[in-house]
């Protein structure tokens, strides 16, 4: 099911929808389940009519959405159907609220599938230098499970490579198999307000920058201005390719380590 909450009208999840779904009969389904007739659903499709907030339930009743996935299709519905701009600003505040939840809650979730039990001194100390999220990953890949290495990929000494790994199996993210050091499937995230973002971030883009004239790898930046109206459009592009993102990574073997970085914000 595509995700509700990067559209900006209900038209266009419905479209999408019918575009993503295409068999033969789809309009005169939803037709029915909304209990009107297929003329009205073309005419809200092609922008001449509107749904009703009945009509809306019974759809998403009819898809399965979640409780606040309807809620979310139902502010839409309700602003284009508002005919004052103080009445479509109140609901243009409640679906930003919405987005934000959803947000939060997708969040939360992975956090509860993924996340390792980690107190706060170990994620201050993962945090305080990327090499332990650089070689934490590398014990992911067959051909960096020893001290030498893992040394020798990333140009340190063994002795310092292994003080990193002692301090990860510590930290419960890395286990020793005689003279291999094995990721064990566990990993970290962070709130948006966690005490650690900052340094992760500066860690990262301090490196990053380090690298920026190797030439096989991609380093873009750019200061521009567009309308408000496209800082959202360019938001949820950025948004939808990091959940793409994170499915290839999530369904991708380990073969090579890599970091991604992503900046986008309004001066």
């Amino acid at each position: 099911m595509m995700d509700v909450f990067t559209f900006k009208t209900y038209k266009a999840f419905l479209n999408d929808y019918i575009k993503s779904n295409k068999y033969k009969g789809l309009i005169s389904e939803i037709a029915r389940v909304c209990g009107c007739d297929r003329t009205y659903i073309s005419q809200v499709l092609n922008g001449k009519a509107d749904l009703l907030p009945d009509h809306m339930i019974k759809l998403c009743e009819h898809l399965q959405l979640s409780e606040l996935e309807t809620d979310y299709l139902m502010q839409l519905l309700l602003k284009d159907r508002a005919s004052t701009p103080f009445a479509k600003n109140l609901f243009e505040a409640k679906i930003k609220k919405l987005k934000d939840i959803s947000s939060e809650l997708s969040q939360k979730v992975k956090q509860q599938k993924d996340a390792a039990e980690i107190s706060e001194e170990f994620k201050t100390l993962y945090y305080s230098n990327w090499l332990f999220s650089a070689i934490h990953t590398l014990t992911s890949i067959s051909e960096f499970q020893t001290v030498d290495k893992i040394a020798d990929k990333l140009n340190l000494s063994e002795s310092t490579v292994l003080q990193y790994l002692k301090s990860l199996i510590e930290m419960g993210l890395v286990n020793k198999n005689k003279d291999k050091y094995l990721h064990n499937g566990n990993s970290i995230y962070l709130k948006r307000d966690a005490a650690q973002v900052y340094s992760l971030h500066l860690q990262v883009r301090i490196e990053s920058v380090k690298r920026s004239y190797e030439k096989n790898d991609l380093h873009f930046t750019n200061v521009f201005s567009v309308s408000k109206d496209d800082v959202e459009v360019i938001r949820n592009q950025i948004t939808t390719f990091i959940e793409t993102h994170r499915k290839t990574v999530h369904n991708s073997g380990a073969e090579t380590a890599c970091v991604f970085a992503c900046d986008f914000f309004v001066i």
